[in-house]
């Protein structure tokens, strides 16, 4: 019977990835999970997460045009989109910690960096590499643009939450 570091090592620490691991961890098997970036993924990171506070954040001006209907006295309003900017990265740097405690709770070893599979057993992060009896893939997707006319003003969901400023206009598509 072969030796390894690890029962499970999984690759990807989104909401699947975290999942398994902490599942596995907490049932007594010894895991790591491999992330090369915070772990959360696409929702808490780059999707669900921040566009639902852009979506909330974009209805309260219409929120305080109804209120002056109610009698509530309103001042002038500006949006000061560095500073929401922030509290947006603040959230997501907040749940990317709370699945950090999750997997550390359940005896999970985050490895930071990006997992190369070697073998069937073996992962490579860095120069190091890693055994384990069983890998799992639970590494997501990443958007992507098709070549179409004009694609090159395009970008994805990715960009779009690193912009500087509030776009005069927008389509999604």
């Amino acid at each position: 019977m072969a030796n390894f570091d690890f029962d499970l090592i999984v690759l990807g620490g989104g909401s699947g990835g975290v999942r398994l691991s902490r599942w596995s961890g907490g049932l007594g098997a010894k895991v790591a999970i491999v992330e090369e970036a915070e772990f959360g993924g696409t929702c808490v990171v780059r999707g669900c997460i921040p566009k639902k506070m852009m979506s909330l954040g974009s209805h309260f001006p219409h929120e305080i045009e109804v209120m002056k209907d109610y009698g509530w006295q309103v001042g002038s309003l500006s949006l000061d989109f560095a500073a929401f900017r922030e509290a947006r990265e603040k959230e997501i740097q907040r749940l990317s910690g709370l699945y950090q405690g999750m997997l550390k709770k359940n005896n999970v070893q985050a490895i930071v960096g990006r997992g190369e599979l070697v073998d069937e057993h073996t992962v490579r992060v860095g120069d190091k590499t890693y055994s384990a009896k069983y890998i799992a893939l639970a590494v997501g997707g990443k958007p992507w643009v098709p070549e179409l006319p004009g694609a090159e003003h395009t970008i994805t969901s990715n960009e779009a939450f690193q912009l500087d400023r509030v776009p005069k206009s927008v389509v999604v598509v």
